[in-house]
């Protein structure tokens, strides 16, 4: 599988701390079918001063060090860039990081607790350079999650989503497993990626978010997800997502 948001470079950001754990990720990586990996470090969070130099003189150096210990993985550069104003003229300035570098899609993370009020505007203007955005792990922003519909009009506008694979599984808890679930009935996902910090936090579970999400929506729509868009991705084509659809009433059963 092809995991297009994994924080797996050594010493950028939250990620792992040297090449040893780094190592150790790659290796998790490739016990949970993984055999390419995006390296996705935080851009422009405010709190990694990251630059487009460091990731690439990171993925060079990790992935001779994965070739000399015999590590099937690939690794290739990306970023997941923080949602600001002034994005459109860092891509234009070439500061930013595509995925693959292919200049056709940006990861965009939006802040835990707010939509911002201009992002239509934002991602229109990222979408006249020719770029798709993938808004990453909506499923964690507390607004997304009170109203799963907020994330409707970004869909809309040609944006796509990419839900974490730990959030399918449960691990960050009920509440933000349910808002997965609700985007996955309303045909807002596009992708699920593992967004691995190391293999004792945040470890890579694709696999098992792989057998949750054909439970959820069926093999053939998750198929879709999970192999035929990551790899549009690192062709650089354009992505069409799905139409969005309203969710079935759940049943609810009332006990006297």
């Amino acid at each position: 599988m092809i995991d297009i948001h994994a924080h797996v470079l050594p010493g950028l950001d939250d990620g792992p701390a040297n090449m040893d754990e780094s190592l150790a990720l790659a290796r998790a990586a490739v016990e949970d079918s993984i055999h390419v990996v995006v390296a996705s470090p935080h851009m422009l969070d405010g709190v990694y001063n990251t630059s487009r130099a460091e990731v690439f003189a990171g993925v060079a150096e990790l992935n001779d060090t994965l070739k000399e210990h015999g590590i099937r993985v690939s690794v290739l550069v990306g970023a997941d860039v923080h949602a600001e104003t002034e994005l459109p003229r860092l891509l234009r300035e070439g500061e930013l990081i595509t995925i693959a570098d292919l200049g056709k899609h940006l990861m965009l993370e939006l802040p835990s607790d707010v939509v911002p009020r201009d992002l239509d505007q934002l991602l229109f203007s990222l979408q006249l350079q020719g770029v798709q955005p993938i808004v990453s792990h909506p499923e964690r922003n507390r607004v997304i999650q009170e109203d799963p519909a907020e994330l409707l009009p970004l869909v809309q506008v040609g944006c796509l989503t990419q839900v974490t694979a730990s959030s399918i599984v449960g691990e960050f808890g009920t509440h933000v497993q349910d808002c997965a679930r609700e985007l996955f009935e309303r045909r807002l996902v596009h992708l699920i990626a593992t967004d691995m910090h190391g293999v004792h936090r945040r470890r890579p579970r694709l696999s098992q978010a792989a057998a949750r999400a054909m439970e959820w929506m069926g093999r053939e729509e998750a198929y879709v997800i999970l192999e035929v868009n990551p790899q549009a991705l690192l062709r650089g084509e354009h992505i069409d997502a799905p139409e969005p659809v309203q969710p079935r009433p759940r049943r609810k059963w009332f006990f006297w």
